[in-house]
């Protein structure tokens, strides 16, 4: 659901309702096609997947509370990309002592970092019916 936009022949009106439709297939394309000039621009594209998804759909219904819970899932995933840290493999090794990650604030890094952010999310996704 959140993978890939409602086909038009399906959904008609997702079409004339939401004006600038997104998906997880195209942010992550902008990630790989470097389009994205900050993580601040990257997350503008996710909060408004998840809004689309809560505008369209019914409060209450499965992609509607999915959509809920992506968001959270993500804004704590943003917040620690902003904080330095990848995720929760980096929470993980500060438990083990690990210590702080190093960062040379090259693009590269945050490329990875916001490649595997779109992973994570994407995968804590539940099917549904849609």
């Amino acid at each position: 659901m959140f993978m890939k936009l409602p086909s038009k022949r399906e959904l008609p009106d997702y079409y004339q309702l939401i004006k600038k439709p997104i998906d997880l297939k195209k942010i992550k394309q902008g990630i790989s096609q470097h389009r994205y000039r900050s993580l601040e621009d990257m997350a503008s594209d996710f909060y408004l997947m998840f809004k689309n998804a809560q505008e369209y759909n019914v409060d209450g219904s499965q992609i509607f509370m999915d959509s809920v819970a992506l968001y959270s899932v993500f804004t704590q995933t943003y917040e620690d990309l902003q904080k330095g840290e990848a995720g929760p493999q980096d929470k993980e090794s500060k438990k083990e002592g690990g210590g702080e990650k190093s960062r040379d604030g090259e693009e590269g890094d945050v490329k990875v970092e916001a490649e595997a952010s779109v992973e994570d999310v994407a995968m804590d996704q539940q099917p549904s019916a849609e």
